[in-house]
């Protein structure tokens, strides 16, 4: 008798097939979609009833302490040397970071000003552990200086943590 090392017991036997059942396989797929179509005519019948969202966690709001990171000076790539428009990025990703929190039912605490120092990012992160926040988002708008301490400050925190770099 043979000693299969087979999962599914198959006594040594092969689990190759031929080029003719192979294409038989691969036509099978490749017309379901087709042959079952019909199937799904009543989408309810398949997926089943809505569900609805109930219970007290269903009322619960997650609240999420964000910031951005960068430089105090001109924000941008010290080398090869560009410069970008901080206001505009900050303007532009405030308002879709406040869209999505409203479109997910978040709220979201953003920091009113950038980080600009570790110092900062560490009363930041306080604050956030202080007030039992839900997770942080951090977006760092620049890579330069402390903006990669302080991401790597706030991945470290404990808390559940998004860090956003649009470089």
């Amino acid at each position: 008798m043979k000693i299969s090392r087979c999962a599914a017991k198959c006594n040594g036997y092969s689990h190759s097939i031929d080029r003719r059942q192979f294409l038989q396989a691969a036509a099978g797929v490749a017309l379901a979609p087709a042959l079952l179509s019909g199937c799904a005519s009543n989408p309810q019948a398949v997926i089943g009833p809505r569900i609805r969202p109930c219970g007290p966690a269903s009322k619960y709001m997650p609240v999420i302490h964000a910031a951005f990171v960068r430089r105090k000076e001109d924000y941008g790539i010290l080398w090869p040397g560009d410069i970008y428009d901080g206001k505009a990025a900050y303007a532009r990703y405030t308002a879709d970071i406040e869209k999505t929190a409203k479109a997910i039912g978040a709220k979201v605490i953003l920091r009113p000003e950038p980080i600009y120092s570790l110092a900062e990012a560490d009363d930041w992160i306080a604050v956030a552990r202080q007030a039992q926040t839900d997770g942080l988002f951090l977006v760092v708008l620049d890579r330069q200086k402390h903006a990669w301490p302080t991401a790597a400050k706030t991945a470290d925190s404990g808390l559940p943590t998004v860090i956003f770099t649009p470089l």
